[in-house]
């Protein structure tokens, strides 16, 4: 079935969906089977998790990244007059994403295929870099802080799908913040290098917000530190952080 050329509701949120997904360019293909199966879905009233695991599934293995899949998941709710996707849209997508992602790529060592943040190993290799590129210190005038995502003590750790919504929403926060260096830790702890200036106040609430938004509760407490001025104590910091 075609809803490129019909009539009816769901032909309409077809139409709408896809106007949004070509202006906001996110999704390179995105015409696909669940596509149609999603729109049929929310105009018949079903259940569309199946239909959105497999929206998921389709965009990992046409090479979206999880950050454009949101972004296309947010044009879809757009669409449908919606401020946000509902978190039981969200965990649907990004389930079905995970499946494909696992399906046509390999595990790499510089980056995390859960979250798609750099590891621990690549950033220690960013400040090395960074260290070198700058012989005085600090290397900026206003400083380095290392602002710090860490999970809450709770009876459970967070579901592999909070992990990775936000872990999506911490690189997506930080890369428009034009941080210096990003990584999650194998604790699951996420960090970010920024310049340590007068907003770091506000960096610290915005990226807790980004982190925990739409979630029944926190899941990551959120701190800056201050970074020391050699690189084997900034390396040995973020091992601290890994424990």
């Amino acid at each position: 079935m075609s809803l490129s050329g019909g009539l009816g509701r769901a032909t309409r949120l077809f139409s709408s969906w896809q106007e949004r997904s070509s202006l906001s360019a996110h999704v390179t293909e995105w015409d696909s089977p669940a596509v149609e199966r999603v729109c049929i879905a929310l105009d018949s009233g079903e259940d569309p998790s199946e239909a959105l695991r497999q929206l998921g599934s389709e965009r990992a293995l046409a090479g979206a990244d999880l950050e454009a899949t949101f972004a296309d998941l947010d044009d879809m709710c757009s669409a449908l007059g919606l401020v946000q996707p509902p978190v039981e849209m969200v965990r649907a997508v990004s389930s079905g994403w995970v499946d494909g992602y696992e399906t046509t790529i390999a595990f790499r060592t510089c980056v995390d295929p859960l979250t798609g943040l750099p590891t621990a190993e690549y950033f220690s290799v960013r400040l090395g870099e960074i260290f070198a590129r700058h012989a005085g210190w600090p290397p900026y005038a206003e400083g380095l802080s290392l602002v710090v995502a860490e999970p809450v003590a709770t009876e459970r750790s967070p579901h592999f799908t909070e992990r990775m919504i936000s872990g999506v929403r911490w690189g997506g926060h930080f890369r428009s913040a034009n941080a210096l260096a990003l990584a999650v830790l194998p604790n699951a702890t996420m960090i970010a290098l920024v310049a340590g200036d007068a907003a770091l106040e506000s960096i610290e609430t915005f990226a807790a917000h980004s982190v925990n938004v739409g979630f029944a509760t926190d899941l990551f407490h959120v701190r800056s530190l201050a970074v020391p001025g050699e690189l084997s104590s900034v390396r040995s910091l973020v091992a601290r952080l890994s424990r």
